[in-house]
């Protein structure tokens, strides 16, 4: 049950901080800093796209185990 809860907390925290990048972009220059530097960290662009979408899979992998598992 600890481990379910876990999951979601983790899983809420990685895609609720891609949204609210998403959400703070106000131009295609904001947009692509922010999406580059996953949770404040400057990498080379390529690199943080491709953090940014690992941290988005893997969070909504946490979120869906998660809540399925609370559910049965």
């Amino acid at each position: 049950m600890t481990w379910l809860i876990v999951q979601i907390v983790l899983g809420t925290l990685l895609l609720g901080e891609l949204i609210f990048c998403i959400c703070m972009s106000k131009s295609a220059c904001d947009y692509t800093y922010y999406i580059c530097r996953p949770f404040g960290i400057p990498f080379p662009m390529g690199l943080g796209a491709i953090l940014r979408l690992g941290c988005a899979v893997v969070g909504a992998i946490l979120l869906y185990r998660g809540i399925v598992g609370m559910l049965y």
